[in-house]
């Protein structure tokens, strides 16, 4: 990797991408809750491609479930979590 790029990476600390993260896994939960309980309309979010309510309500399940798995990943590699297993 070309070492400009990696001293760019490092300018930002662990701690602070995993509030970052914190943040963006925050939002993005909130608003496919907004889109299941009909405050936001189901056709403003993916694209709006979704063709129906029911359509776009198994994604936004989906959505959710995958957003909290990766939410409590991020919190367990950024050590917010603690846990028996070494991060590398």
């Amino acid at each position: 990797m070309n070492e400009k790029i990696k001293k760019s990476l490092h300018r930002i600390s662990l701690k602070t991408a995993v509030w970052m993260s914190v943040v963006f896994y925050f939002l993005a939960i909130t608003v496919q809750t907004l889109v299941i309980t009909k405050i936001i309309p189901y056709n403003w979010v993916n694209g709006g491609f979704s063709e129906s309510y029911d359509a776009q309500l198994a994604l936004s399940i989906n959505s959710i479930v995958l957003l909290v798995v990766m939410f409590l990943l991020t919190l367990i590699a950024g050590n917010v979590i603690k846990t028996k297993f070494k991060n590398p």
